[in-house]
């Protein structure tokens, strides 16, 4: 082998290797920068899963909040709907403390009124017929 095709093997052995880690060290580059991104994403999920469960939370906490203050003044008008009325007519709870409901006179006078519902009978509606109708008026059977 003379010197000029040993300088060429040399040459292309160096042009391969060159060419070969490029393309190590690039899939390396790719490689590591889908990591850093997936271990962004994975903190971004982290503070937004954070987030909801403090929003949930709070608003639980809220409207535990709400429902007393709801109690409270449920309470104070009940209290007070005795004291305050001085119609005789009107001498009567008009919050249920077992249903929990306003009671007013109009609404008690319509729950006199009211009768109670007929009993189902087994006859069939003034409309129903024995006859045939539609497409089986002509079938023969």
């Amino acid at each position: 082998m003379d010197i000029m095709t040993s300088l060429i093997l040399v040459a292309a052995g160096v042009i391969i290797g060159i060419l070969i880690s490029q393309i190590f060290t690039h899939s390396y580059r790719h490689e590591s920068s889908l990591k850093k991104e997936l271990e962004q994403s994975r903190a971004e999920l982290k503070a937004y899963r954070q987030q909801v469960n403090n929003h949930f939370q709070d608003s639980a906490q809220l409207l535990d909040e709400l429902a007393q203050q709801y109690q409270k003044i449920y309470q104070h008008m009940a209290e007070q709907s005795t004291q305050l009325l001085d119609d005789p007519l009107l001498h009567y709870p008009m919050f249920d403390p077992d249903k929990k409901t306003l009671h007013t006179p109009a609404q008690s006078k319509l729950d006199a009124e009211v009768e109670p519902p007929e009993e189902l009978s087994d006859t069939p509606p003034k409309d129903y017929t024995n006859e045939r109708s539609g497409i089986l008026k002509n079938d023969p059977t």
